[in-house]
């Protein structure tokens, strides 16, 4: 018993006092991720999934050309249906071979979601070895708390947002781009921007930060939309989905606006042409390394504050966000302070306010209900916000609330801008950086753990809600 005793005082002793991530830790991490991620699927993944699946019908059957009048409500670049299709080949053999459609298989709907996990595994490794690149001593943190991050937890294991396939490409970019291959920089870049028009944003200022040259700028730029260019050209004319698709983000991007003159100016496109005067405008300097993460950092707050945006597409903040947080010694325990208390108001204001992901139906359709069986039909679209609802009456006072936590979300993002750039892009003293004054060991993994211990909390409240009604009888 003592032996036991001392092996145990032993280890956290060791946890404590040094700065290495312990298997143990690891693995608590991978069970907290893998009980969020059983319990429920939005549809939209499913939806996804059923076009990629179409892609292999239309193929063998000589439609290849047809595919977007065969994948009717396909609204995303070929490129992306491509991966689906490749992921769920399998899915699609069962199909054929047992009749049996992934609606009707909760393990079928598991293994398509699960795509997400090579991903956000990838995403996580790029975030260490550019970590690395830049020398910041708490690499390896770096990626822990991208992987523990609340809205990381939220996008992948509740909303199964697949996002996080182009940040993947991105950072794939951006860490040859730190590397100094601009042809590895420029091909994956153009992979992340054929998927979704989102990483364009972050290649333009990184781009002009380090090119001068006019025409090479707009060669570059070619070649970054070349995938794009490509598929579309192959399936051209443009299915109207996807017309409607650009149509929509042109209008989420054009949404906020000044009043000018006769007209009005959009927000999104001032500051987007403020950051690429600056990057244009600042010579180059590989002594610090830690502006281009810097910069797409901006690029995607700019996105964020300026315009009008989809719930999900906030995981292409995060990466940058997980490695700022790390970047300075002096700076971590503020960092970790900020980020929380973004990431939380964040999330918690899409639960109030896109109840429709985080309600029983999508635990319904999941393996947590085969288990424990389904919520009763009058409660499939219970979630946090319609118990708010019933709490409290006045639809304006709900409002306020939702719109308090989305304040806090910009108020938070804002500090964290202004709070770093000092530090990072100004002190000479930090270009080496990072390395200047060590923290507390014990109390950094501490507040990491505690921030990982709210962000379950707010991330398993739609499967407390079902854990709540299966327990009380209600449904």
């Amino acid at each position: 018993m003592n032996r036991v005793k001392d092996r145990f005082s032993a280890m956290k002793k060791s946890c404590l006092n040094d700065d290495k991530i312990h298997n143990i830790e690891w693995i608590i991490l991978g069970v907290i991720f893998l009980l969020l991620f059983l319990t429920s699927c939005f549809s939209d993944i499913i939806a996804t999934t059923q076009h990629g699946i179409i892609f292999w019908d239309s193929l063998f059957a000589g439609r290849f050309l047809d595919y977007y009048i065969d994948a009717v409500g396909a609204i995303y670049p070929f490129p992306m249906y491509a991966i689906f299709a490749i992921w769920n080949f399998p899915v699609w053999v069962i199909g054929k071979l047992f009749s049996i459609g992934i609606m009707n298989s909760s393990w079928l709907i598991l293994y398509s979601k699960c795509i997400l996990i090579p991903f956000i595994l990838g995403t996580a490794f790029l975030i260490y070895k550019i970590c690395k690149e830049l020398n910041i001593k708490n690499a390896l943190w770096s990626a822990f708390y991208f992987l523990s991050c609340c809205l990381v937890m939220l996008t992948i294991c509740i909303q199964a947002g697949y996002d996080i396939i182009s940040v993947f490409f991105t950072l794939m970019g951006i860490f040859y781009y730190l590397k100094g291959y601009t042809k590895r920089f420029v091909l994956f870049f153009a992979l992340a921007i054929s998927l979704k028009l989102f990483a364009l944003f972050i290649f333009i200022p990184l781009l002009l930060l380090k090119e001068k040259r006019i025409l090479r700028i707009l060669a570059l730029l070619i070649c970054s939309g070349s995938v794009y260019i490509l598929s579309f050209l192959i399936f051209h004319p443009m299915p109207q989905q996807e017309k409607n698709l650009h149509t929509g983000l042109m209008g989420y991007l054009f949404k906020n606006k000044w009043p000018l003159v006769t007209s009005e100016v959009s927000i999104f496109v001032v500051a987007m042409v403020c950051l690429c005067f600056y990057c244009y405008l600042k010579k180059w300097d590989e002594t610090l390394k830690i502006r281009p993460i810097y910069i797409s950092f901006l690029a995607m707050v700019i996105l964020f504050t300026c315009s009008l945006t989809h719930p999900q597409w906030i995981i292409l903040l995060i990466p940058y966000l997980c490695i700022l947080t790390f970047a300075h010694q002096d700076n971590i325990k503020n960092n970790i302070l900020i980020e929380t208390l973004l990431s939380g108001s964040f999330a918690l204001s899409l639960m109030l306010s896109w109840g429709f992901v985080y309600e029983m139906t999508n635990i319904n359709n999941f393996l947590l209900s085969k288990v424990l069986g389904k919520v009763s039909e009058h409660c499939v679209h219970y979630s946090i916000g319609t118990i708010l609802a019933v709490a409290i009456k006045s639809e304006n006072v709900r409002s306020y609330i939702g719109s308090t936590l989305l304040g806090i979300f910009v108020a938070s993002i804002i500090v964290f801008a202004v709070y770093n750039y000092y530090s990072l892009l100004k002190r000479k003293d930090s270009v080496q950086g990072m390395l200047i004054k060590q923290e507390s060991v014990t109390s950094i993994r501490t507040m990491v753990w505690v921030r990982a211990a709210i962000n379950f909390a707010i991330c398993s409240t739609p499967a407390c809600l079902y854990f709540f009604i299966k327990l009380t009888g209600m449904g």
